[in-house]
């Protein structure tokens, strides 16, 4: 540890220095002499040493940042600082020392990298290296990115402009994602990550790849960049919450701090250019929180679970009978407001947990036993009971998940403010609201549970335009149900086929559907216990509204949700995009509670991406005729792959992309490195053998005759890409020709919906449903919980904003979760 020391160079000392090119290795050589030109700028006069011996011929004089010192710095090295380092391929052998390249520090060693400095070498290759391995530069430029070689400069630039925080793709084993290789894009597969690089398989010719996970030739990221592109031309571009991202199957863009991961004795950072980017004060970049924070959050959830209590009656011995109205017995009606679960047991119903056996196996089940002492062991069967018995209980009402508790309800344990409700009865449920940190109310807010289009949004509820059912039996067969039919139909616009049992299934969501859910409406002739009506009722779950430490306002549940069950719809104001941008800018978070209604264009990104992957797979062979001679510095077939005739494994091969013929590597030839070294080792076999092993510096010693030769580049960034036209109209496009995207916004007028807080792991989701128009444009916006949610749980969906589509605008995520993204904005 400590500061980074360049001593001076002395005349007769060992150093490494360049020969021939940038991107050639760095050779040995001695220092002859030394002369000063101008302030802090020295050139010195060497001679290549090869053998141990000082090549006199070759001698000349350069600079100081062509120079490398010959010994490893005692310090740790800053992030930024010219370097030198031993690249290793992975074919060599473990006694090869390999070559050194030069390039910049972009990691230092943490725990996370496994103690090892990630290396940005100039000609586009990345590499974790040792500390023994890396050798400090001499002299560097004030910034140290102007000394990097052309190709990788603008990279490298962003890179350290941004650091400690840097965009990456998170990846995992065995993902597919496109990437970009030699300005084509290629879906490849994930073979290992490590840190902050992923090795990538590429089918198409058994080749693998180290790439930085920040780097645009992975496609998510290369997106993003083209997304901010676009936006950055629109003026007065406002933050606006997207009810659904682009692909939810995409892999995720984190964007991950360094200075969390670094000690807080690590050696400073090399001077870089500093970003002039406006911030809210309010804002910092997250970390480990102040005490006094801390402290906060943990009282802002501080409470217990207490028990309803619930009378004990006598259950009425089963006798055979035909069940019909007369088993509804319960004429027992409750003001008080509880959970929907414990509605059914307030009525003389009973929710019993009882042991399954089959053969060897054993679990816990749940049944409800009816008024009339008939057991119900499933949603079908308590659903056809409430119809048999014209009951006016509502099947959401019930849940067979082991792990609910109905009789749950949450109590916080401080209240310095309390009321009990902010919805002033606008809802049938009042929701509380508690402040257990502080005595400050939430801003004053016109509640209400309708959308309100504002003067020029034409939105057209009259019923005469919506598709009907004639059902009779609460649209329980979906093949008959026309409304039920345009959300399945909906489905074979992706491509995918028709799914059947798409939707909701009893009332409950368990995933989303992308093209939209049409409920039943008011010119259809079922009633208000139809299965495909959910979203159009009044709130049903006990939510509170609670004071957070750095979040604002929040939204928790007050007794246990089933996984799929409604929570909510999002209320507000209906925007067009001029409005939008105007009212936003206006005020000072005027644009902070403004929701997309981007349902076209979620849809036709997702059957973009689909359309892109079938066509991949049918093109794959069908690149361009043009063939380019690369030379890869890492090659390994897959096991059903062609063999290499005769290269041994650990050879780098020069070989020709044309995927129309698709070249065996059989027909490929060495390149010139791979020439030498095979040269060597058919000479050297012999001495080899005989003497049972071979040191890595006879290796680097024979290997100094083709200095000349140097890796083919790669690139951090795509090779002249450019994301493909639209190949269709876009569906907006149909309304008219400025028609843009209409903005839900909740900022003066709401409901409880406007509250729920962004989190990376959110444990709610949006989903797009038509109750009271068809009009594309205008979905109502609903909340489902995306899993089981217990008592007391903050409600939290994930906003997916575009991280830098509002220029000058960064905000930091502070939800707290494992999957955390680390910024919104």
């Amino acid at each position: 540890m400590g500061p980074l020391v360049r001593p001076e160079i002395r005349t007769y000392e060992k150093v490494y220095s360049i020969k021939y090119s940038l991107f050639a290795r760095w050779v040995e050589a001695t220092i002859m002499g030394i002369e000063k030109k101008e302030a802090g700028c020295k050139s010195y006069k060497i001679c290549y040493v090869k053998n141990n011996h000082a090549e006199k011929v070759l001698g000349r004089t350069i600079p100081g940042k062509h120079i490398a010192y010959f010994n490893a710095c005692p310090t740790r090295i800053p992030v930024g600082t010219r370097i030198i380092a031993r690249y290793k391929d992975e074919d060599q052998k473990p006694m090869e020392g390999g070559s050194f390249y030069v390039g910049i520090i972009a990691e230092i060693p943490t725990g996370a990298n496994k103690h090892r400095y990630l290396i940005f070498f100039d000609d586009g290759y990345a590499q974790y290296v040792n500390h023994s391995d890396v050798r400090v530069v001499v002299e560097t430029s004030t910034q140290p990115y102007e000394d990097v070689a052309s190709d990788s400069r603008e990279f490298i630039k962003d890179y350290l402009h941004t650091y400690p925080e840097r965009p990456m793709v998170r990846l995992q084993k065995n993902n597919f994602i496109k990437t970009e290789w030699n300005g084509r894009w290629w879906k490849a597969q994930v073979l290992e990550v490590d840190a902050s690089l992923v090795k990538m398989f590429f089918p198409m010719d058994g080749r693998t790849e180290w790439i930085y996970r920040g780097s645009t030739r992975l496609s998510p990221l290369f997106n993003k960049k083209m997304n901010i592109q676009s936006k950055a031309e629109q003026v007065n571009k406002t933050i606006r919450r997207r009810t659904l991202p682009f692909n939810k199957s995409a892999p995720v863009v984190e964007y991950v701090n360094m200075s969390q991961e670094q000690d807080q004795n690590s050696a400073p950072t090399a001077p870089v250019e500093k970003r002039a980017v406006a911030r809210k004060s309010t804002t910092g970049r997250p970390g480990t929180p102040p005490q006094e924070v801390q402290e906060q959050i943990y009282h802002e959830s501080r409470g217990f679970i207490r028990k309803k209590p619930i009378q004990n009656i006598a259950l009425p011995k089963f006798t055979p009978h035909q069940c019909s109205k007369t088993c509804d017995l319960s004429t027992k009606t409750s003001e008080e407001i509880v959970s929907p679960l414990l509605k059914p047991i307030l009525r003389d119903w009973r929710r019993q947990i009882s042991k399954e056996r089959k053969k060897t196996v054993s679990r816990n089940v749940i049944s409800y036993v009816a008024p009339c002492g008939r057991r119900l062991r499933s949603m079908e069967e308590v659903f056809r009971f409430l119809r048999l018995v014209e009951s006016d209980l509502e099947i959401d009402f019930f849940s067979f998940d082991i792990a609910i508790d109905p009789t749950n309800e949450w109590e916080p344990a401080k209240k310095n403010i309390f009321l009990s409700d902010i919805s002033s009865g606008i809802e049938n449920i009042p929701i509380s609201c508690v402040n257990s940190l502080d005595k400050n109310h939430p801003t004053d807010l016109i509640y209400c549970n309708i959308r309100q289009p504002i003067e020029h949004v034409n939105l057209n509820l009259d019923p005469n335009f919506l598709v009907h059912c004639n059902c009779t039996d609460d649209c329980q067969d979906k093949s008959r149900c026309e409304c039920w039919q345009l959300t399945t139909e909906g489905t074979k616009y992706l491509g995918m086929g028709e799914d059947a049992d798409i939707g909701y299934r009893f009332r409950r969501l368990h995933e989303s559907v992308a093209t939209g859910i049409y409920e039943c409406n008011s010119r259809c002739s079922c009633k208000n216990t139809c299965l495909n009506r959910v979203v159009q009722h009044p709130i049903k779950q006990k939510l509170q509204l609670f004071k957070t430490a750095r979040r604002g306002w929040g939204v928790r549940t007050l007794h246990d949700i089933p996984q799929g069950a409604f929570i909510c719809v999002y209320v507000g104001k209906v925007l067009n995009e001029a409005v939008a941008n105007l009212e936003g800018k206006m005020t000072t978070g005027g644009d902070d509670y403004y929701a997309e209604l981007d349902f076209i264009e979620v849809v036709e990104n997702m059957k973009e991406g689909y359309e892109s992957e079938v066509e991949d797979d049918a093109d794959e062979d069908s690149s361009s005729k043009n063939v380019s001679k690369i030379r890869i510095s890492t090659v390994e077939t897959s096991e059903n792959g062609p063999e290499p005739a005769s290269l041994n494994d650990d050879d780098d091969i020069d070989f020709d992309v044309s995927p129309v013929e698709r070249m065996s590597l059989e027909h490929r030839e060495p390149s010139a490195r791979l020439q030498a070294r095979a040269k060597r080792s058919g000479s050297s076999n012999s001495s080899t053998n005989n003497s049972g092993n071979s040191s890595p510096d006879r290796d680097v010693e024979d290997e100094e005759g083709n200095d000349e030769q140097q890796r083919q580049p790669q690139t951090f960034e795509p090779t002249q890409v450019t994301r493909p036209p639209k190949q269709y109209r876009a569906a907006r496009e149909l309304y008219g020709p400025d028609e843009k995207v209409y903005i839900m916004d909740a900022k003066v007028s709401g409901n409880i919906g406007r509250y729920f807080n962004h989190s990376c792991q959110p444990n709610i989701f949006v989903q797009n449903v038509f109750v009271d128009t068809h009009d594309i444009r205008f979905p109502w916006v609903a909340f489902f919980a995306s899993m089981r949610i217990r008592a007391g749980t903050e409600l939290t969906w994930d906003y997916n904003y575009e991280v830098g589509s509002v220029p000058g605008k960064i905000k930091y995520c502070y939800c707290m979760s494992k999957k955390c993204r680390g910024r919104l904005l």
